[in-house]
C-alpha cells in the first residue's frame, strides 16, 4: 500500500499483548478490590429491611355514619389523597408516638446520641456536615434515626401505602414498621373521634341552653294566653266555641218559632175554612183530641140507631144530636188551644232567638279583641314550637353523637393488609453479590490501568520513532545538495496515456496538480505498495458470475482481494472517522472497476457497516448490468425531479448494502447537473450511512473533481500502469483526498 502522506498509529493488537503481560498488575487489583470487600463485610454492621402494607379507603358503615350523612357524601379515595395520607405517616408527630410506645429514645442500638461519635462523626459535625448531637434531645436524636431509615411510598396504581424500615436488629425493625401502621390507623381513628366529642360537647351546651328558652316561651304562651282570656277549647278558643254554638241556637230557635208559627197558622185556617180541624197532624196527635173524637163516633152511632126508631123531633133524637153538637164544638175549643199553645211557642222561640242574636252581638264585639291577643299569642306559640323543634333536632343528634363516644368504634380511614415479619437474613450487606461486584470492579480496574499504562507506552515508543524519523529526514537533506535547478518533466509509460486524459481533456482538471504528477511520474513503479490482488474481469459475463458467486465460492479471487480492500478501509472508517470512499480504474475496465465496488460493499456490510454504493460513472452503464439496476431510477431521475431518494435506493440482493444507480438519463446535462448537487447529496447520506462508497469507474477528465469529494480513494490499476497510478494518487492528493490505496489487477486464474 502507497500512501500520499504516511500517519502512524498504533497497534491494538500490541496494546492487547501488553495487557496480556502486566497479570501481575490485573491480580494484585483483583486482590485489593477482594480485600476492600472482606474488610467491609467485618467492619459494616448488617441491616435488615422488613416491610408493612396499609391499604387506605373508606371503612364507614351505614351503620356507623351520623345521620343525613350518605355514601355519596364520603370522599373519594385518589391519588391526591393517598399522598395525603403518605405525608401524615412521615409526620414527626407520628414519629414521636411509635417512639414513645416502644421507648426508642432510650435504645442504645436505636439512638445514635447514646454512643460513642467516631473521630470521623466528630470531623463532620466541626466542618459542618452533620448537625451538633450534644444540642440535641434524646428524642431528636431517635427522630433523626427514625427518618434516615424508615421509607413510605406508594404502590403503582393503587391505594397501598408501603412501609419499609431499614434497621440494626429483625425484631427492632419489624416492630417499628408494624407500630408505624398501627399508630396511622389509630390516628385515623382519633381524627374521626375528636370532631364527634367536641359537636357532643357543643351540643350538650346548646341543649341546656334551649331548653330553658323553650320553658320561658311556653310559659310566656301560656301567660298571655290566661291574661287574654283565650281559653283554650279542644279544638280551638273558647270564644270561638261560644260563637259557633251560638250561632247554632240561634238557628235552632229560628227554625222552632217558624215551625210553631206555620203549625198555629195551618190549624186556625183550617177552622176557618172548614170549621173543623182534621188533617192538622198536631190535633190528630192530641190525647183529648183523640178521646172527643171516639165520643164523637159513638155519638154518631147512637144517632143512627135512634134515627132507625124516632123521629128527628124526638126528645132522644134532639138528645144525642146536642150531645153531637157539644163534642164538636169541645174539640173545636182543643184545636183552638193547640192553635194558641203553638203560638205561645213561637213567642218563645221568638223570645229566645231574640236573646240568642243579642249574645252573639256581644261575644262578637268580645272576640273582635280577642283576634288582635290571638295573634300575638299565635307569634309566642311559634316561638315556642321552633325552639322546641330546635331542642328535639339537638336531643336527636346528641344522641347519635354519644353512641360513637367510645374511640374504637370508629371507622378508621385505613387498614393492615400486610404485618412486617422478622427479616431472617440482612438485606445489606449481601457477601456474595458484594464480594462479585468488587471482584468485577477491580477486575474492571487491572484491566483499565493496563490498558492505560500500554496505550502511554506505544504512544512514547510512536514519538520516539517519529523524532528518529525527523533526523534522519535532517541528515539526509544535508548530504544530499543539488547542483543548479532541475525541470522535472512528467515521464509516462509510452503504451499507456497519462492518467484523466481524454481526446478533449480540460486544463483545468490536471493543471492544479502538474507539480505533483511530475513529481510522482519520476518515481519507480516498484516502490508502490499493493494492499490486495484483483482479477480483471473484461467482460461483462465474467464480471457478472463473479458478482453471483461472491457469496458461494469464489474462484477467480475476487472474494479476497475484496476482503482485502475492506480490511484497508475499516481502520480508516474506525480511527480516523473517514466515511466516504471511491474506487477508480486506471487504464482498467469498465467492468472491472464495478464489479471490484460491488464487492467492496458486500464485504463492508458484512463487517456490520451501513454502507450505502453510489454509481456516479456518467458514461457505462456496466454497473447497473452487473448490480442489477437496468431499469431502475438514480442519481439522474433524483436531481431531474422524476423521483424521489425513496425509489433510487436499492437494497442489494446479497448483502444489506443500499445501491444507487446513476439513472436513466445520462446525456451531458444531467451529468452535469448530478455533479453539481453531489456535495449535498453525499452529505446527506452521511448522516444516515456510516460508508458512503463512489463507483468513480474508469479515470476521466471530470475524475478528479468526483474524487475531491472522498476522504480515500481505491485505485485500480494493472503492473504496467503503475506509473499513471502514482501520478493519478499525486493527483489526487492535490485535490485534498486524504487516502490513496493501490490495488493491482491481474488476469483471472
Amino acid at each position: 500500500m502507497t500512501r500520499s502522506r504516511t500517519a502512524p498509529s498504533i497497534s491494538i493488537v500490541d496494546v492487547l499483548r501488553g495487557i496480556a503481560r502486566r497479570k501481575l498488575l490485573i491480580l494484585t487489583c483483583l486482590g485489593l478490590a477482594l480485600g476492600a470487600g472482606a474488610a467491609l463485610l467485618s467492619v459494616v454492621r448488617p441491616v435488615y429491611t422488613t416491610e408493612a402494607q396499609v391499604l387506605v379507603e373508606n371503612l364507614a358503615t351505614p351503620f356507623d355514619r351520623p345521620q343525613g350523612e350518605t355514601a355519596q357524601s364520603l370522599s373519594v379515595i385518589d391519588d391526591r389523597a393517598v399522598q395525603t395520607e403518605m405525608n401524615v405517616m412521615k409526620s414527626q408527630d407520628l414519629a414521636l408516638r411509635v417512639i414513645n410506645s416502644l421507648q426508642l429514645a432510650n435504645d442504645a442500638t436505636f439512638n445514635p446520641l447514646l454512643s460513642k461519635p467516631s473521630k470521623l462523626s466528630a470531623l463532620k459535625v466541626r466542618m459542618g456536615f452533620k448537625p451538633n448531637p450534644k444540642a440535641m434531645s434524646l428524642e431528636q436524636g431517635a427522630l433523626m434515626a427514625m427518618e434516615d431509615s424508615l421509607t413510605i411510598y406508594q404502590l403503582p396504581l393503587s391505594n397501598v401505602i408501603a412501609i419499609k424500615y431499614s434497621g440494626g436488629t429483625p425484631a427492632q425493625a419489624a416492630a417499628i414498621a408494624n407500630a408505624t401502621a398501627e399508630t396511622y390507623v389509630a390516628s385515623t381513628r382519633e381524627a374521626r373521634y375528636s370532631p364527634t366529642e367536641r359537636a357532643r360537647e357543643w351540643l350538650a351546651r346548646e341543649i341546656e341552653s334551649l331548653r330553658t328558652k323553650v320553658a320561658e316561651s311556653e310559659a310566656a304562651v301560656e301567660d298571655y294566653r290566661s291574661k287574654a282570656g283565650l281559653i283554650q277549647g279542644q279544638t280551638t278558643t273558647i270564644g270561638a266555641q261560644q260563637l259557633s254554638e251560638l250561632n247554632s241556637q240561634i238557628t235552632l230557635a229560628q227554625a222552632a218559632r217558624t215551625e210553631a208559627e206555620a203549625k198555629a197558622e195551618a190549624i186556625r185556617r183550617e177552622l176557618a175554612s172548614k170549621g173543623t180541624v182534621e188533617s192538622a197532624p198536631e190535633v190528630t196527635a192530641s190525647t183529648m183530641i183523640q178521646r172527643l173524637r171516639e165520643q164523637q163516633a159513638a155519638a154518631t152511632r147512637r144517632i143512627a140507631e135512634l134515627s132507625a126508631t124516632y123521629l128527628p123531633n124526638h126528645p132522644k133524637m134532639i138528645g144525642a144530636n146536642e150531645d153531637y153538637a157539644n163534642l164538636e164544638r169541645q174539640i173545636r175549643r182543643e184545636s183552638i188551644k193547640i192553635a194558641e199553645g203553638l203560638e205561645s211557642q213561637a213567642k218563645v222561640a221568638a223570645a229566645r232567638e231574640k236573646s240568642l242574636r243579642d249574645s252573639l252581638e256581644q261575644l262578637k264585639v268580645k272576640e273582635s279583641t280577642a283576634n288582635v291577643d290571638e295573634i300575638k299569642l299565635k307569634a309566642l306559640e311559634r316561638d315556642a314550637a321552633a325552639n322546641r323543634s330546635l331542642l328535639e333536632s339537638l336531643l336527636s343528634r346528641y344522641a347519635d353523637a354519644s353512641v360513637r363516644t367510645d374511640e374504637d368504634l370508629q371507622p378508621a380511614r385505613a387498614r393492615i393488609i400486610q404485618r412486617a415479619s422478622v427479616p431472617v437474613t440482612p438485606s445489606f450487606p449481601k457477601p456474595g453479590p458484594l464480594m462479585l461486584l468488587l471482584s468485577v470492579a477491580g477486575l474492571a480496574l487491572g484491566l483499565g490501568l493496563a490498558f492505560v499504562l500500554e496505550v502511554m507506552r506505544a504512544a512514547t515508543a510512536l514519538h520516539n520513532a517519529e523524532d528518529l524519523d525527523v533526523r534522519q529526514a535532517s541528515a539526509a537533506s544535508l548530504v544530499v545538495q543539488p547542483s543548479g535547478p532541475a525541470v522535472v518533466e512528467p515521464v509516462f509509460h509510452p503504451a499507456a496515456p497519462p492518467p484523466f486524459s481524454s481526446s478533449v481533456a480540460p486544463a483545468a482538471a490536471v493543471a492544479p496538480a502538474a507539480a505533483a504528477v511530475a513529481a510522482a511520474a519520476m518515481a519507480e513503479p516498484h516502490h508502490l505498495n499493493v494492499i490486495a490482488r484483483l482479477p480483471d474481469l473484461a467482460t461483462l459475463e465474467a464480471a457478472r458470475a463473479a458478482a453471483d458467486a461472491l457469496m458461494h465460492g469464489d474462484s477467480t479471487g475476487l472474494a479476497e482481494g475484496a476482503a482485502r480492500i475492506t480490511g484497508a478501509l475499516l481502520p480508516l472508517h474506525q480511527t480516523y472517522a473517514m466515511g466516504r470512499f471511491g474506487l477508480l480504474g486506471i487504464a482498467a475496465s469498465d467492468t472491472a472497476c464495478a464489479v471490484a465496488a460491488l464487492a467492496v460493499a458486500r464485504g463492508l456490510a458484512g463487517a456490520r457497516q451501513r454502507v450505502i454504493l453510489l454509481d456516479v460513472d456518467a458514461e457505462d452503464r456496466a454497473f447497473d448490468e452487473i448490480a442489477g439496476l437496468s431499469q431502475s431510477p438514480g442519481l439522474s431521475d433524483l436531481v431531474s425531479g422524476s423521483a424521489d431518494i425513496n425509489r433510487i435506493v436499492v437494497r442489494d440482493s446479497q448483502s444489506s448494502a443500499a445501491l444507487v444507480s446513476f439513472g436513466t438519463v445520462r446525456h451531458a446535462a444531467a451529468a452535469s447537473l448530478v455533479r453539481e448537487r453531489l456535495p449535498q447529496t453525499l452529505d446527506t447520506l452521511t448522516a444516515i450511512y456510516d460508508v458512503v462508497l463512489l463507483h468513480l469507474g474508469p479515470a476521466r477528465p471530470v475524475t478528479p473533481a468526483l474524487a475531491a469529494l472522498c476522504q480515500a480513494v481505491v485505485v485500480l490499476a494493472a503492473p504496467s500502469r503503475a506509473r499513471e497510478a502514482h501520478a493519478a494518487a499525486a493527483i489526487l492528493t492535490g485535490q485534498g483526498v486524504g487516502e490513496v490505496l493501490h490495488v493491482s489487477l491481474s488476469d483471472p486464474a
